[in-house]
């Protein structure tokens, strides 16, 4: 049981899907959210209960013709790969990674959004980097986690900071 536990927490994120929107203010500008699914992140101990996630930092590029902003967001793999089968469930959750996004960087986003043909915007060292520097022990990816928590209640998606 110890070594499962320790082998999860240790597991890197996976790149699942990559989608791309629009920051519409502060400034305009493209977003790239990658979608990971991490062992790392608890499932939701219910139907009812919160989805956990973690949200990176958002960081800017620029290319030859391009700036945008890439943000990598993480959910349990059990969560996305129920939502695999399920394009309500994905919407749902594409939804509350962007709502989450917004409140946490106070960004307003573009609800319009495609899935690319590519599973990662950047590198895949990038990412791990961007999602496992954010936690650096059990105590702390806890704490995290229910800051950001998100839950649908009534119908309408909420991001929770306690």
């Amino acid at each position: 049981q110890q070594l499962k536990e320790g082998k999860q927490l240790c597991a890197a994120p996976e790149p699942q899907l990559c989608l791309q929107t629009r920051i519409l203010k502060p400034k305009e500008k493209i977003l790239f959210i990658n979608l990971c699914q991490w062992t790392r992140i608890p499932a939701p101990q219910s139907t009812t209960h919160p989805v956990p996630l973690t949200v990176g930092k958002p960081e800017d590029t620029t290319e030859i013709s391009d700036a945008y902003t890439v943000i990598d967001v993480a959910y349990n793999p059990d969560v996305l790969h129920a939502a695999e089968k399920d394009q309500v469930k994905k919407n749902q959750l594409i939804q509350m990674a962007m709502k989450c996004i917004e409140e946490k960087f106070q960004f307003t986003l573009s609800h319009s959004y495609h899935i690319t043909k590519f599973r990662i915007k950047g590198s895949i060292q990038r990412m791990k980097q961007n999602l496992m520097g954010i936690q650096t022990d059990s105590i702390d990816l806890r704490e995290k986690m229910r800051r950001g928590k998100l839950m649908i209640v009534n119908g309408k998606l909420n991001c929770f900071k306690m």
